[in-house]
């Protein structure tokens, strides 16, 4: 073997950052396959408990929306390198899914305003999936139906997750 012709190999600082890349995308990642399962699951808890919502009608609303999470992250997942994006190391789902998932998660908000927190996880997927231009623009719309969907429902007990809805509507008297 001629060592002359012989790859030299790559630098290690270089390696290290392809390694703290491709670890940040799959801890990004794992967090995201937690919290859409989590996050459905507690505000469903939440509707059932603070807000009265019937069992099966939560329960039903928390399931659509982890399976439609569920479904986009397999079929990305079943793309493999063509749904990786140039900037990160995501397995990204399309943007009609991420489309379809946002308008699921704020159909919820109508059922009750306990499904706010999916909101979270919902934020990264519109940043990652949807570009430059419209990622931060879904981010806006976003946030402001997070803000805006509680209040047009006159919700604010699952707003309260440490505190009871008695204190937040309790004003002290002059």
């Amino acid at each position: 073997m001629d060592l002359d012709r012989a790859p030299s190999p790559a630098p290690a600082s270089a390696a290290a950052g392809a390694d703290t890349s491709s670890t940040l995308a799959a801890t990004l990642r794992g967090a995201m396959h937690v919290a859409f399962l989590v996050l459905p699951t507690v505000g469903a808890l939440r509707a059932i408990t603070a807000e009265g919502v019937q069992v099966l009608l939560a329960s039903l609303v928390a399931a659509a929306i982890a399976a439609i999470y569920l479904v986009g992250s397999r079929r990305a997942l079943t793309r493999g390198a063509a749904g990786r994006s140039a900037h990160t190391d995501l397995l990204l789902p399309s943007p009609a899914w991420v489309l379809v998932l946002s308008a699921a998660w704020m159909a919820s908000t109508f059922v009750s305003a306990a499904f706010v927190w999916v909101a979270f996880p919902l934020f990264f997927l519109v940043l990652f999936v949807l570009g430059r231009v419209v990622g931060p623009l879904a981010l806006t719309a976003v946030a402001l139906w997070a803000v805006v969907s509680p209040l047009l429902a006159h919700e604010r007990s699952s707003l309260g997750m440490g505190r009871s809805s008695a204190r937040w509507s309790a004003r002290p008297s002059p």
